[in-house]
């Protein structure tokens, strides 16, 4: 279900690249920020790099009822996650203006298509009901706690909450 958001993220901004910018070449590629991975890897040379960076569960599954039961099968509640998903433009020095260009770019398309779900993505993963982003501000001591973790250094970037709707559970899916 993460992998399935991540990837479903990536994907619609390739795809709008591709449609609006006439870009065959793929601009978003989903990949862990530590440095020396960012560094050596040149398939993320001059790229927007999506990134995984926390995962919780999602408040409002706390609010409800958290099981219910029919027959003889105790049934969980669909999971609900929130993932904080950094969006990060990876250019290089002379291309320094073009990546804050793009990361422009797609900042506007996921403002525009904040709510993802079957009706907007067909392919979606059955995993999952919706998604919905939402852009976080972030202080700049924050900023700079955030990429102490990650090991890396500084890209320019934005911070989305992204809230993952699950998929109703069945007996079957709980099974081993």
């Amino acid at each position: 279900m993460i992998n399935a958001a991540i990837e479903t993220i990536t994907d619609m901004l390739n795809e709008y690249y591709a449609l609006h910018f006439d870009q065959q070449e793929t601009v978003a590629v989903a990949r862990d920020l530590h440095n020396s991975c960012v560094k050596s890897d040149v398939n993320t040379q001059n790229k927007i790099i999506v990134s995984l960076v926390k995962i919780k569960t999602s408040s409002a599954v706390y609010s409800q009822n958290r099981a219910t039961r029919t027959l003889d099968y105790k049934i969980a509640s669909p999971l609900h996650l929130e993932l904080s998903v950094l969006i990060s433009a990876n250019f290089s020095q002379a291309q320094y203006t073009q990546g804050l260009q793009v990361l422009s770019d797609c900042m506007r398309f996921l403002h525009n298509n904040a709510a993802i779900n079957r009706d907007v993505r067909p392919q979606l993963s059955d995993k999952i009901s919706k998604l919905i982003l939402e852009i976080e501000n972030l202080e700049f001591d924050d900023a700079h706690h955030l990429w102490t973790i990650l090991g890396s250094h500084y890209l320019p970037s934005a911070l989305y909450k992204v809230r993952v709707m699950g998929i109703e559970n069945s007996p079957q899916s709980l099974s081993l």
